[in-house]
């Protein structure tokens, strides 16, 4: 029997989890993705207070000290959205970390900025999240309390799945459910602009706290093969990985017909609509 996915109002408690993004035909990704997070990040299995994954059976064996247990709903019985929003519930931490299962990590993670923009969300209850990713251009000129930090422009894609930290009140407050991940970030970008959210990123050219590409390993389901090949050698992930999916061949990628101006309607509709 499908259950019932609604909207829970987390308590301010100043814990945070981590939801890892993906799904269980996707575990393959898995053993070099938490290979590369446990070298690079010492003490990821104990940084937070809890851990889940969107997966629907599957648990992710970590280390000796962490095992991350599934959230529990199938990906094609339920939305995105759905997903996303029962792992918050499951959670129940006042902040959350997503991070996809492609995002590899390349170099050590720069643990004391991070500490500093942890504090920095905990104490400024203005700011909605901070994204990890440093790849933008378009951001505000005001200064921020941290240097190496911007606010992101209003603008489409303000609302995306890149390595961030989330307050949980917001995330759950630009969601909508029965939408998959494309109309998350498309909609949920105009609802958050609407919300007049504060999105913090870190400033182009700054040296990133994350050292990640930007979603270049898995694109439409396949594997981009430069990338995929980049990490075989620099990142000794297994080179056999190829065979569970294979590769994108961008020749096979549908014209871009442009995003009509319904999407803009239906998301401005999707404001009003809980």
């Amino acid at each position: 029997m499908k259950i019932a996915i609604q909207k829970r109002e987390v308590s301010k408690n100043g814990k945070i989890g981590f939801l890892f993004s993906t799904y269980d035909e996707m575990d393959f990704l898995w053993p070099d993705f938490f290979r590369l997070l446990m070298k690079f990040w010492p003490g990821f299995d104990t940084y937070f207070d809890s851990y889940i994954s969107m997966c629907e059976n599957k648990s992710i064996y970590v280390s000796d000290r962490l095992t991350i247990e599934p959230g529990g709903l199938s990906n094609s019985e339920y939305s995105y959205s759905e997903r996303l929003q029962n792992c918050i519930n499951r959670l129940d931490c006042e902040f959350v970390f997503i991070i996809l299962d492609d995002y590899f990590i390349k170099s050590l993670v720069d643990l004391q900025r991070l500490a500093e923009t942890v504090s920095l969300l905990t104490r400024d209850t203005t700011i909605d999240y901070i994204e990890y990713e440093n790849f933008r251009t378009k951001v505000t000129k005001e200064k921020e309390e941290l240097d190496f930090l911007a606010r992101l422009q209003n603008r489409m894609f303000l609302c995306n799945l890149q390595i961030s930290l989330w307050r949980a009140r917001s995330l759950s407050k630009v969601l909508r459910l029965k939408e998959n991940a494309w109309f998350f970030e498309y909609y949920g970008s105009v609802r958050a602009i609407l919300y007049k959210f504060r999105v913090l990123t870190i400033k182009k050219g700054e040296r990133p706290i994350f050292d990640y590409d930007f979603g270049w390993l898995v694109q439409r389901g396949r594997f981009h093969k430069p990338t995929y090949s980049s990490y075989v050698e620099t990142l000794s992930i297994d080179p056999e990985m190829f065979q569970k999916i294979g590769f994108y061949d961008k020749e096979d990628r549908p014209k871009k017909k442009g995003l009509r101006i319904v999407h803009f309607f239906k998301a401005l509709a999707s404001f009003f609509a809980e």
